[in-house]
């Protein structure tokens, strides 16, 4: 697919951030009503999720690896590097600078005592908005843009959260 260029291409993004949007705060709440609750304290739930975004990253790398040796671009110096290897970089880079705002604030909200079915499903839109950014950046650069939403709007909402846990 091809990226729509003139004064039309700023549609499409913008529609794309209000569905990640969407479906990242209504996929919560679908999760978070379905979802057993754990008979674990918060942090320790919230320390036990944190596996997910780990595991995440882990494939990604694999992936980004796998991508080098196909491409025979061994040395990173030197070695032209694909479409894809490109790619991959890209989408773990982002998703590291992102797991970096998420995991400690899953942390910050078991330790506010926000627990139950509420950080399983923060954990799991992250992850699955994380899924849909790798996704959508390999259909196109253009089409990245649900799953940062997404991923940004539950990070937003979980550090709202628990603020308002430990204020009130």
């Amino acid at each position: 697919m091809t990226a729509v260029a003139g004064p039309r291409r700023g549609l499409p993004w913008l529609a794309g951030v209000l569905l990640g949007i969407a479906l990242a705060l209504g996929g919560f709440v679908l999760l978070a009503a379905v979802l057993p609750v754990p008979p674990r304290d918060p942090l320790r739930q919230a320390a036990a999720l944190l596996v997910l975004p780990a595991m995440l990253v882990l494939a990604m790398a694999g992936a980004t690896s796998l991508a080098r040796g196909v491409a025979g671009a061994l040395d990173p110096l030197t070695d032209p590097e694909t479409r894809a290897l490109r790619l991959n970089q890209r989408v773990l880079a982002n998703t590291v600078e992102q797991a970096a705002v998420f995991c400690p604030a899953l942390l910050a909200a078991g330790a506010a005592g926000i627990g139950g079915p509420s950080l399983t499903a923060a954990t799991l839109v992250f992850v699955l908005a994380r899924l849909a950014f790798w996704a959508g950046y390999a259909v196109d650069p253009l089409w990245r843009g649900p799953g940062m939403a997404a991923t940004i709007a539950i990070e937003i909402a979980l550090i709202a959260v628990t603020l308002l846990a430990l204020l009130g």
